[in-house]
């Protein structure tokens, strides 16, 4: 499995978990020839030199894993690829982002060169936590980004969107910056009844 820090980088059937603070290692990840694998990065590290896909075809069509699951949760999840991000085969990322949010420098999926969200994938934000959390304003969170190119199916863009919690208040969207591309998501909460006498 690549080499891990701490004791909680664990593989079983078609799961592969990486929780609690670890961080796991490899030159490169391919999640392949597994139908509906799943893995979970909650408040830990994935990092690979170069690569990381999620639903990789291997060759041959009857091997090409479909409905692979990235699950990134916790108030510090990370999957850094040093050149590639890649979702193929009817893949999903999924966000679900934490009661507080992340913090300024906390982005969850990071590509050194291209991150792609091919057609046919999916892209789930779950912002329930945060809308719900009375204590927090409105929001402002990059869930992604490249220093290179960065490719989202607008199919799936557009499904994540009409899925967010308040769409005339919350958005994402792809941002071009100085340093290459980012997936932003806002998240505008209710102001609530304002009354103006004069």
């Amino acid at each position: 499995m690549g080499d891990s820090a701490g004791t909680t980088a664990t593989s079983s059937g078609h799961l592969v978990e990486v929780t609690d603070g670890a961080t796991f290692s490899a030159a490169n990840a391919f999640i392949a020839n597994s139908p509906d694998g799943r893995v979970v990065v909650s408040n830990a590290t994935i990092n690979t030199v170069n690569e990381f896909k999620l639903g990789h075809p291997t060759g041959s069509a009857t091997l090409a894993p479909t409905n692979c699951v990235l699950t990134l949760r916790g108030n510090s999840p990370k999957v850094s690829a040093g050149t590639y991000v890649q979702l193929e085969n009817d893949s999903t990322v999924e966000f679900v982002v934490p009661a507080d949010g992340y913090g300024a420098e906390r982005v969850p999926l990071c590509a050194g060169s291209t991150l792609t969200i091919g057609a046919g994938c999916h892209l789930s934000v779950d912002a329930s936590a945060y809308m719900q959390n009375d204590d927090v304003g409105t929001g402002t969170f990059t869930l992604a980004k490249s220093a290179g190119k960065m490719t989202i199916d607008v199919t799936a863009l557009e499904e994540a969107r009409s899925k967010l919690p308040a769409p005339k208040r919350c958005s994402l969207s792809v941002v071009q910056t100085d340093s290459g591309y980012e997936l932003v998501l806002k998240l505008g909460k209710p102001t609530g009844l304002v009354l103006m006498v004069w």
